[in-house]
C-alpha cells in the first residue's frame, strides 16, 4: 500500500493498532474521551458529522476508504486524515510491516491492543456472518471458519503474525500495548496509564465519566448515537440478530469450540508462540 506506507506522520501524532476484533473499538472511545477532555459529544456521529472540521481528535482508519458516509464519496480515510493538524489520530488493522515508513522515523506515539485469539476467532465469524458488506465469498461453518483463520487465509493474515509484528517493540517508549482481558478487569487502571501515556492527565470527574461513557451497557444503550449502527442487523421484523459489540466478555470461546477443535487449537497456538520466537505467552506475561 504505497499511499500509506509514503503517509508523513511525527512524535506528536497518534496511532491507534489492532488486529480485527480484539476490542480497538472499545479503546478507541477511551482514548478518543481522553483526547477530549471526556466530551460525550466526541464519541458521537449523527450521520452528518464533518471530518474535515474536526471539532474533536477522533480517528480515521488509515487504509479504508469510506464506505457508510457517502456523501465523502470515494475519498479515503487517509485523505482527510493528511489536511489534519497534528497530532493525527489514526486507527489501523494494517501488520506493522505495511505502516508508514514514518512510524520508524519519527516515532508516533502507537497503542496496540490485542485479545485471546480463540475469542478473536468466535468475533470473527459473527462479524463476517452479519457484516452488511461481502468480505468473504463462502463462510461455511465455524470449524471450516477456524481452519482458515488458523491457515492465515482471512483479512489480515495470520493473528501471531500480526501480534508479534508489534509486540517486539512494546518497550519502546512510544509504544503502549495492552490486551482485551487486561481492560475487562481494570478499565480505570489502562484509562488512566493510556492517560499518562500521551501526557493528558484526567480530572476524576473526567475519569469518571469516561468509567461511564465506555461501559459495555452505555455503549450499547448509545450504538445509534455512533457509527456503529451501520453494523446492527436485524430481521424483518425489527429483533436484533447482531450488534458490532457483540457480547463484550472473555472466555466466550468456550461456547462455541469443541473438545476437539479447541485442542487443535491449542496445538496451533503452541507453534506459532514458538515459529514466531516470542520472548514470553502473551496471554501469559
Amino acid at each position: 500500500m504505497p499511499t500509506v506506507e509514503a503517509f508523513e506522520c511525527n512524535d506528536k501524532d497518534i496511532l491507534l493498532a489492532s488486529y480485527q476484533k480484539t476490542g480497538s473499538t472499545w479503546l478507541d472511545a477511551i482514548v478518543t474521551l481522553i483526547l477530549n477532555n471526556g466530551d460525550p459529544k466526541s464519541i458521537v456521529s449523527n450521520g452528518t458529522w464533518d471530518i474535515r472540521a474536526r471539532k474533536y481528535l477522533n480517528f480515521l482508519f488509515i487504509e479504508f476508504k469510506w464506505s457508510f458516509q457517502t456523501f465523502f464519496g470515494n475519498d479515503t480515510m487517509l485523505h482527510y486524515i493528511k489536511q489534519w493538524d497534528s497530532p493525527k489520530t489514526m486507527r489501523t488493522h494494517l501488520p506493522y510491516s505495511l505502516l508508514p515508513r514514518d512510524v520508524e522515523r519519527n516515532h508516533p506515539k502507537v497503542i496496540y491492543i490485542y485479545r485471546s485469539v480463540k475469542d478473536v476467532m468466535v468475533s470473527h465469524y459473527y462479524h463476517y456472518m452479519y457484516h452488511n458488506y461481502k468480505i468473504v465469498d463462502r463462510l461455511g461453518t465455524f470449524e471450516e471458519f477456524a481452519e482458515d483463520f488458523m491457515v492465515g487465509r482471512i483479512a489480515y493474515g495470520n493473528f501471531f503474525a500480526h501480534l508479534h509484528g508489534y509486540w517486539v517493540h512494546r518497550h519502546q517508549p512510544n509504544f503502549f500495548v495492552t490486551s482485551y482481558e487486561t481492560l475487562l478487569k481494570d478499565r480505570r487502571g489502562v484509562t488512566e496509564k493510556v492517560a499518562a501515556f500521551l501526557g493528558k492527565p484526567l480530572s476524576e470527574d473526567e475519569l469518571e465519566n469516561i468509567m461511564r461513557l465506555t461501559s459495555k451497557e452505555y455503549m450499547t444503550d448509545h450504538n445509534d448515537e455512533t457509527w456503529r449502527r451501520n453494523f446492527t442487523v436485524k430481521d424483518e421484523n425489527g429483533r436484533q440478530l447482531h450488534h458490532f459489540i457483540r457480547n463484550g466478555k472473555s472466555g466466550g470461546w468456550k461456547e462455541e469450540f469443541s473438545p476437539e477443535l479447541a485442542a487443535k487449537t491449542d496445538a496451533w497456538i503452541a507453534d506459532c508462540l514458538q515459529k514466531y520466537s516470542f520472548d514470553c505467552n502473551p496471554f501469559e506475561c
